[in-house]
């Protein structure tokens, strides 16, 4: 979606744009513990901030990535060295 949208904006616009691009479920993965599927949004938006960085002109270009909030994994309990965290 990235891509596209800077296609279309960029599609005989000489004036700039400003796009603005969130990973909205981040956050409800963190909220349930699903490791696995705050993972998989990390790397859709790293997907996301390099599609934006070789469709634009780095020189004419600014790119911030910011988080609105943060949260942290934890785990209760004593886990054993070697647990599996994906399981």
């Amino acid at each position: 979606m990235t891509k596209k949208a800077i296609e279309i904006l960029q599609a005989g616009n000489d004036n700039g744009f400003s796009l603005l691009v969130e990973g909205g479920r981040i956050d409800h993965a963190h909220h349930a513990l699903q490791m696995n599927a705050a993972f998989l949004e990390l790397l859709d938006m790293e997907s996301a901030v390099s599609a934006a960085m070789e469709m634009t002109d780095p020189d004419e270009t600014l790119i911030i990535v910011t988080a609105d909030h943060s949260h942290t994994m934890s785990f209760g309990g004593w886990p054993q060295r070697g647990t599996p965290l994906h399981g």
